[in-house]
């Protein structure tokens, strides 16, 4: 549904319409989730972590096909945000096997000096990256559900017309 809203400035009367459609609800989410990811990367590329300047390009990629309705762009960020989840599924299946092995423990000890696997509170850890992976789940859900409610012959101009 559109909504008229009638604005005047300086005597001249000013129309603002105002998108509630749903495939508009589901962009500003995914401009949400977008911005916020771009964000994030764009820190981590401050401290010196160059590989997140990649990820920053495909979230802004999934910034720019949630502003022009563009599909292309949002399969772009789409893979990208499938690839968070193998990775963070992963490292929590790896955190899973540490908590309960002492053994794959001592034996990463003996193999990196870096971390001490040993005095890791895995009663936090876990389920902290449990919770990560549910919020991925629900971000990939949402991006491939606008995906979806996309054709490929939407973009910007086609749906304000």
């Amino acid at each position: 549904m559109k909504i008229n809203y009638n604005i005047y400035m300086n005597n001249n009367k000013l129309e603002e319409t105002h998108d509630d459609t749903p495939l508009h609800q589901k962009a500003c989410i995914i401009r949400a989730i977008s911005v916020f990811d771009l964000i994030n990367n764009m820190i981590y590329g401050i401290y010196g972590y160059y590989l997140y300047i990649l990820f920053a390009i495909a979230s802004a990629c999934g910034l720019y096909s949630a502003i022009m309705y563009d599909k292309s762009f949002l399969l772009l960020y789409l893979i990208y945000q499938c690839i968070l989840l193998v990775f963070k599924s992963c490292s929590s299946i790896f955190l899973i096997i540490l908590s309960t092995s002492h053994q794959t423990q001592e034996l990463l000890n003996n193999s990196t000096n870096v971390i001490d696997f040993t005095t890791l509170d895995y009663d936090y850890i876990v389920p902290l990256s449990l919770c990560l992976v549910v919020i991925q789940c629900i971000i990939v859900y949402f991006v491939s559900n606008f995906y979806r409610s996309l054709r490929f012959e939407d973009n910007y101009m086609s749906l304000r017309m």
